[in-house]
C-alpha cells in the first residue's frame, strides 16, 4: 500500500480536524456501501455443519420448542427481534473517528470478527470491505476531494 502525506501548512487545527471528520465519515460510508451491495445467495442445502455435539443438541431442542423454524422464514420487520442486516448499518461520528455499526444482534456472526463458518466465503467481513475501499483507490479519492474542497 502506498502512503502519501501532504502537509497543509496554511490551515488551522480546526480545519484539519474538520478534514479528518469528513474523510473518516466518507470512508465509513463507503465501507457501509460495500457491505450493503454484496448480498450472497442462500447457503446450499446441507452446508450447515455443527461445530460440536453440544451445539447440535441445543439447535435440535430449540427446533423442538419452536424457537427455530426449519426451513428458516425471516420474520417481518414488525416482529421484535427481527433485524435486516442490510438496513441496520449506521455511521456515527465519535470523537476523532467515525464508527460503522449495526444494531442487528447477529451482525458479528455474519460480517464481523466472529463470522460463523456457514458465512465464510459468502459474506464479506467488515475488514474485507475496508480493504476493498482502500485497494480500489476510493479512500485516496476521498482524501484528495476533501483536501481540494478545503483548499477551495
Amino acid at each position: 500500500m502506498d502512503i502519501n502525506i501532504k502537509v497543509l501548512s496554511k490551515f488551522s487545527l480546526d480545519a484539519y480536524q474538520h478534514l479528518r471528520e469528513v474523510v473518516t465519515t466518507a470512508f465509513a460510508t463507503e465501507v457501509m456501501a460495500v457491505l450493503k451491495r454484496d448480498i450472497p445467495p442462500p447457503p446450499a442445502p446441507g452446508s450447515m455443519r455443527f461445530v460440536s455435539e453440544r451445539q447440535r443438541r441445543f439447535v435440535m431442542a430449540a427446533i423442538k420448542r419452536g424457537d427455530i423454524r426449519v426451513p428458516y422464514v425471516r420474520a417481518s420487520s414488525k416482529t421484535i427481534g427481527s433485524a435486516h442486516l442490510q438496513a441496520s448499518y449506521r455511521v456515527a461520528n465519535e470523537g476523532q473517528s467515525a464508527v460503522l455499526y449495526s444494531d442487528a444482534p447477529y451482525a458479528q456472526y455474519v460480517v464481523g470478527d466472529q463470522q460463523a463458518a456457514i458465512h465464510k466465503g459468502r459474506w464479506k467481513t467488515g475488514k474485507m470491505a475496508v480493504e476493498e475501499v482502500i485497494q480500489t483507490g476510493l479512500l485516496d479519492d476521498i482524501v484528495r476531494q476533501a483536501i481540494a474542497k478545503m483548499e477551495g
